[in-house]
């Protein structure tokens, strides 16, 4: 929620504007506020961090601002962090707008501000050269605060404050517009605190996010996480990769579990990087619950941006962004209940490497970080699990194998269907090798196989597929491998 502050600026501004708030140049007007998330959530007792960006937004068709100061602060919790890294007041060769001027931004002591945590900046874009902002909103600063969980729900609040001080003299609230001052409209930043009890974890949030090999629509809470234990708390999942048989698809899904009162998830933001030794070779809609109507998803009429990033934009991080709106339209969101795929990627990497997935960084993607997070009823969200959901991939190579060999002695006979319905129906121990169990070749183990070979073994039915009836290796692309516990042929 975003409320008014400096209300007798924002009228005056709007007289200047002849009651229409659009200046004209020499009556330009300026605003500062912060985006990032308005809800965080997490166990109670527990710290959790939010980013956010502070913006300097221009009305009018007047010269771009030369120059600015502010000081923000925050009730109920604590700024720990302040840069204008990666935003408009960087310098020049960081793809920001500054070249001989000056910059100066650091949290403040408390000790020297009765108390209070924030965090100070001033910046003159060039002292020498005409340069300008150019965009009508930019972003000039980002912020890291602190904010502390307690049982229920709580909130607090980020704000503009006039006098105070960092390392230097107490600092103004000011925009320079041709070498004149403007006093900029403020408007702070309300952010919605949940803790839950303590040992819930994020089982007991109404938001998560997690990965999975197979597309999930319609499943309930939590199961598109990977990994043993309780997988509401998404740690560290862990699958293989056979390097031969192409590109590895992984999907992220969003988990919901909500009363209905704010409706569903309908928009959100991901940042997913891929760490380690291997690659993302792309990423797409296609397929999920983010797809067109025509195509069985809930896309209608919306916004959707989802595309590899550049890695020299993100100082060498790899991984994929994803902006959608399911519709700008209709109401149309996710079900309330349960968990859907959002977005599907495909990693690739070499035989022996390892690579980690995440969704807790934040890439560049046309000049601004995207942050992963969620949007419910025009508010955002933030996944309660969004920095401890993570994916590990071991890049393997593929053992060779005999297709419909299920229990993995080498020889195909009755014991192999015998095996595979024991595996399928009665907690067998599952087949060595999956791609072997998959004896009609169609990516997946299940009775269709057992009949398969049933057919093949008494009824003349069609012989399995390469590799068959020799060792050998699968050319087929699907998500069946058979690594590490496939018999040497």
């Amino acid at each position: 929620m975003l409320t008014t502050v400096n209300h007798a600026a924002w009228r005056t501004g709007c007289v200047l504007a002849t009651l229409a708030c659009a200046p004209a140049a020499a009556q330009d007007v300026f605003s500062l506020q912060f985006q990032g998330p308005e809800y965080l959530a997490g166990e109670e007792g527990m710290v959790v961090r939010g980013s956010f960006s502070v913006t300097l937004t221009q009305f009018g068709a007047g010269s771009g601002a030369q120059a600015w100061s502010f000081g923000a602060t925050s009730s109920a919790s604590t700024v720990v962090g302040a840069t204008t890294a990666g935003t408009r007041a960087d310098v020049v060769e960081n793809g920001g707008l500054r070249q001989d001027g000056f910059e100066k931004t650091e949290t403040i002591d408390p000790a020297r501000n009765d108390g209070r945590s924030g965090a100070v900046s001033a910046v003159v874009l060039s002292f020498a050269e005409r340069v300008r902002l150019v965009s009508s909103q930019s972003v000039i600063a980002s912020i890291d605060v602190d904010f502390p969980l307690s049982l229920g729900s709580g909130s607090a609040t980020l704000s503009f404050e006039e006098g105070l001080r960092g390392s230097g003299l107490p600092v103004k609230l000011a925009v320079t517009q041709e070498g004149n001052t403007k006093v900029p409209i403020l408007l702070s930043r309300a952010v919605e605190l949940l803790g839950a009890p303590p040992g819930s974890g994020c089982c007991a949030m109404p938001f998560n996010i997690g990965f999975s090999t197979r597309v999930l629509r319609g499943m309930p809470p939590f199961e598109g996480l990977e990994g043993v234990g309780p997988t509401c708390h998404a740690g560290d999942g862990v699958i293989d990769h056979a390097v031969p048989g192409g590109p590895r698809k992984v999907y992220l899904n969003v988990v919901s579990d909500l009363d209905g009162k704010s409706g569903g998830v309908a928009g959100w933001a991901f940042s997913v990087t891929i760490e380690g030794g291997g690659d993302m070779l792309s990423a797409t809609t296609a397929g999920t619950a983010a797809d067109r109507k025509e195509n069985g998803g809930l896309f209608f009429q919306g916004f959707n941006k989802t595309h590899v990033i550049d890695p020299f934009k993100n100082d060498g991080l790899k991984g994929a962004v994803t902006g959608c709106v399911l519709s700008l339209t209709e109401d149309v969101s996710l079900p309330l209940r349960g968990t859907e795929s959002v977005l599907a990627l495909e990693v690739s990497g070499p035989e022996g490497a390892t690579s980690l997935l995440s969704a807790g960084r934040h890439l560049l993607s046309g000049g601004q970080p995207v942050r992963s997070q969620l949007t419910v009823g025009e508010k955002s969200r933030f996944p309660c699990n969004v920095k401890e959901a993570r994916l590990r991939i071991r890049h393997l190579p593929s053992q060779p194998f005999i297709r419909g060999d299920g229990n993995g002695d080498l020889g195909l006979d009755i014991a192999d269907p015998v095996w595979l319905v024991a595996s399928i129906y009665h907690d067998g121990p599952p087949a060595p090798c999956p791609d072997a169990a998959d004896s009609n070749d169609d990516g997946l183990v299940d009775a269709s196989d057992v009949v398969y070979l049933i057919e093949y073994l008494f009824r003349a039915g069609d012989a399995p597929s390469s590799p068959f009836p020799d060792c050998g290796l699968d050319v087929t692309e699907d998500d069946v491998d058979c690594l590490g516990g496939a018999p040497v042929c």
